[in-house]
This record gives structure tokens, sequence and C-alpha cells, in this order.
């Protein structure tokens, strides 16, 4: 199965966020973290810092470009297991929780961190994944 695919949620959404608080949506379904992440669900992702073992969003420097990750062994790691190079991406912060719209209310469940979601980065062997690789 896929790994998820995310983007910066539609500002027109109103979703319930605190101050420190952004919102990401899932464009392609995927499989991450021991779970199944569906098209549409909303992750909101605190920015106040993430540690060893979190779930995170990170953002290349190109706009718009956003990717699910984690943090292993100090290094990010993305979605597919792969390494990420910290002086392109940046983390925005750690998954909190998830939004499923269920009109008139928001379903949110709590996300835990992903410390056996991939692989450890070893000796430097993997190779950072194309930008561009579908």
């Amino acid at each position: 199965m896929n790994t998820p695919r995310i983007h910066i949620a539609d500002s027109s959404l109103t979703v319930p966020v605190g101050v420190n608080e952004r919102c990401f949506q899932v464009s392609r379904e995927g499989w991450f973290a021991d779970r199944s992440w569906s098209h549409d669900e909303l992750l909101v992702v605190n920015t106040q810092g993430a540690e060893e073992g979190d779930l995170v969003v990170l953002h290349g420097r190109l706009p718009g470009q956003v990717r699910l990750g984690c943090i292993v062994n100090e290094q990010l790691v993305g979605a597919a297991g792969e390494p990420c190079d910290g002086s392109y991406w940046r983390v925005v912060g750690r998954v909190v929780r998830t939004l499923r719209s269920s009109p008139p209310f928001w379903l949110s469940q709590r996300v835990e961190a992903a410390e056996k979601a991939v692989p450890a980065v070893s000796g430097g062997t993997a190779r950072q994944l194309s930008l561009f690789a579908s």
C-alpha cells in the first residue's frame, strides 16, 4: 500500500484547532505508523516542537511541499522509511490528533508517537527519496 500524501488544509474549512496548531489534509490515502490514513482526513499539528519518536509533518523548501514523517535516532525519516535531509526538510510540528467530519460535528482521535513506525536509518547507506517519485 502507498504512503499517505498530505497538503495544507483548505482555509475555508471551519476546523477546531488551538493557537499553536495547524491543520493538514490527507489527499491520498495510505498506510503509515501502523494505521491507515483516509482521504480527506484532517491532521492537527502542534507547532511547539517535536521529540524523538513523534509522528511529524515535514515542510520542504518549495512552497506547499509537505509530507508525513517521524524522528528516528535524531534524524528525519519520511513515511516510506527514507531519510529526509535536515538541510532541505524542516519539522512543522508533531501530529497530535486527526479529525473526520461527521456533520455537524468533528470526530477527533488522538495520535500516538511513531517510534516503531519506520525502520531506523542505518550507516548512511540509504538515499533520500526523489521529490518527484510517484
